[in-house]
């Protein structure tokens, strides 16, 4: 937890107040005075795990007042941030979509299905609830301190069960004696490791085509290129088929100055434009400039 290579100890706290608490490893089998995380309220269950993509780990945990990530911001700085209301569960922690980020699922109490809510970097979107099939005709719910019906899961564990290397949710129940398999049928995704929105198969040299400085894409550099970036930015805001091009300067941003590089470039004797120019080629520095559509370069 603290970035020293040595494991550390994490507890929860269901019966005392405060949130859970942890025990730095000093690195001789010995461990430091527990310390208080948040959030300041009683603990049941918690999960580990990158939630953010930083580096460190984070804490998903359950209590009382609901679920939280406890964010792991280094230094031994950590921070609360409330998900939902649904407290005292087990919960899973697993990349679910292949994106390299953990997914949270769970199956609320009561409710009869599992949510699974997607990481979007270290905040979760709305959950998509799958439905808990009802258990088989004659089995009867029953059970001291139970919750009476069947179809109420009581835990969720990710593994891969079938063998494709996709981890599936095997479900357990107070009610019946069965476990359930939801096999994981997701396609593997785009990982978007700096959240650029240009998949990283994509987002590197040789991955795709631009031409650097005609962003109205005539084949040519002139001085309607240089209209179009000031066209997009003053008047009409134009779109641009992909901004890459027209950010002739190549500094990540597309703005007046990428106007001003093209114009420079063609009437004042300034350096030729940073690469793919004149041709049409990958671009070799990627950034966060969006791109609409690509070229196919001959």
């Amino acid at each position: 937890m603290d970035s020293d290579g040595d494991a550390d100890l994490v507890a929860t706290n269901l019966m005392s107040a405060g949130g859970p608490s942890l025990l730095s490893n000093k690195g001789d089998g010995a461990f430091e005075p527990a310390r208080s995380l948040p959030p300041a309220s009683q603990t049941f269950f918690l999960k580990a795990g990158d939630a953010d993509g930083d580096g460190d780990l984070d804490l998903v945990v359950t209590g009382f007042t609901g679920m939280s990530l406890v964010a792991n911001r280094g230094g031994g700085v950590f921070e609360d941030k409330p998900l939902n209301d649904h407290g005292l569960l087990k919960l899973e922690l697993a990349d679910l979509n292949f994106d390299r980020l953990p997914e949270i699922s769970f199956p609320p109490a009561y409710e009869g299905n599992v949510l699974v809510y997607a990481n979007e970097r270290g905040s979760f979107a709305e959950p998509v609830a799958f439905e808990i099939p009802p258990g088989p005709s004659g089995l009867a719910p029953g059970g001291a301190g139970g919750s009476g019906d069947p179809s109420y899961a009581a835990a969720t564990v990710a593994s891969d069960l079938d063998g494709d290397a996709k981890p599936d949710l095997a479900l357990a129940f107070l009610e019946r004696s069965q476990v359930l398999v939801l096999y994981n049928r997701t396609r593997p995704g785009s990982p978007d490791e700096n959240s650029n929105g240009v998949p990283d198969e994509c987002d590197g040299p040789g991955t795709f085509s631009i031409r650097r400085g005609d962003p109205n894409r005539d084949g040519e550099v002139d001085i309607s290129d240089a209209v179009t970036v000031l066209r997009h930015l003053f008047l009409t805001a134009e779109p641009i088929p992909c901004r890459k091009e027209a950010d002739s300067n190549d500094d990540g941003r597309v703005d007046v100055s990428d106007a001003v590089a093209i114009l420079q470039f063609l009437y004042l004797g300034a350096d030729p434009l940073p690469a793919p120019y004149p041709g049409c080629g990958p671009d070799p520095t990627p950034d966060g400039v969006d791109c609409g559509s690509f070229l196919e370069c001959p």
